[in-house]
């Protein structure tokens, strides 16, 4: 039967997995204003759908770095250590780990919300690229970039 020859992957994995699955749904249904921009070469959301495509698109591109971290982590201490991960790390550990990186994630790209508040000067809708982004015009960003470029980029 094919069923005995197909190799069996650890819980632990198999939840990251998940999440990075539903990370990458996620990512593709916060594209939908940039694809209505597109094709109707106007930015239709106003400012409020400018900020809320920018916080959910660093919300998910942050997840998806750290959950492939994670699972690149968890495949390398388990082939190091063995016997330990397949007797630790059961499903739920796998929920509670990817929990944390979703929050993380979550209060990182609020952060420019709480900070600059809601006033819209610092968001600009791009047609070169028919997308919103960041004009860092703000004095906060001298300091808050530098950290954007830290945990979404790895360097400083």
């Amino acid at each position: 039967s094919v069923h005995y020859n197909a190799f069996k992957l650890h819980k632990l994995v198999t939840v990251i997995m998940e999440h990075i699955a539903i990370n990458d749904i996620l990512q593709s249904l916060a594209r939908i204003p940039t694809i209505v921009t597109l094709v109707t070469d106007s930015w239709k959301g106003g400012q409020g759908m400018c900020y809320i495509r920018l916080y959910l698109t660093y919300w998910f591109y942050c997840t998806s770095l750290y959950l492939i971290a994670a699972l690149t982590l968890s495949k390398a201490l388990m082939v190091t250590y063995c016997t330990f991960t397949s007797r630790f790390w059961t499903a739920r550990h796998g929920h509670v780990v990817c929990f944390a990186l979703w929050s993380m994630c979550l209060i990182v790209s609020i952060t420019p919300l709480v900070i600059l508040g809601d006033n819209g000067s610092d968001s600009q809708i791009e047609y070169r690229i028919y997308n919103c982004e960041w004009r860092f015009s703000n004095p906060v960003w001298i300091w808050l970039r530098p950290i954007y470029s830290l945990v979404f980029y790895g360097r400083a």
